[in-house]
């Protein structure tokens, strides 16, 4: 006997039901500790910000962004959200989630609730005031542009000195 728990209708418009034994895509659900055969998330190349295309789960690199904004001419409301409200999302949080072992992120202030980078050209290079948050907020392509690649150039310099 098959116990429906929701019926309706996917995104292609398909009906579909779903219930413990069937996801909307028909294919059964794993038992616990089976592989699924791809490789774990702390081993894939994970990248920060939007989606580039509705058909396209792959974020898109801040680097793929800048140029994606200077062909729009502006960048997204999404971009401008990313680049100045969290560390996260950020061009430098883009670099720290490549490299956590370099781009070391922790509190700066006690009273802030949030963390950023350590380190003081990296919060300086990223920062909403005159970094690559402002940047982005003011659609400067070629400003944004540079601070990326002193944001790279910063963290290159970081790992020389943490890997020997």
């Amino acid at each position: 006997m098959r116990v429906v728990r929701n019926a309706g209708r996917d995104r292609g418009g398909r009906d579909h039901e779903l219930n413990a034994a069937t996801p909307p895509g028909g294919e059964p659900r794993r038992r616990l500790g089976q592989s699924t055969g791809l490789l774990p998330l702390s081993i894939t190349r994970r990248r920060v910000g939007v989606k580039v295309g509705r058909e396209d789960r792959a974020m898109a690199t801040w680097r793929e962004r800048i140029v994606a904004a200077r062909e729009r001419g502006q960048f997204t409301t999404q971009d401008v959200d990313d680049a100045r409200t969290s560390w996260q999302t950020c061009a430098v949080g883009e670099q720290h989630a490549a490299m956590p072992f370099v781009v070391l992120y922790g509190e700066r202030w006690s009273g802030l609730s949030g963390c950023g980078p350590v380190d003081n050209e990296l919060w300086r290079l990223g920062g909403t005031d005159s970094g690559f948050g402002r940047a982005v907020q003011d659609h400067q392509f070629d400003a944004a542009e540079e601070l990326l690649d002193q944001i790279e150039d910063r963290v290159l310099q970081l790992k020389r000195e943490v890997v020997p």
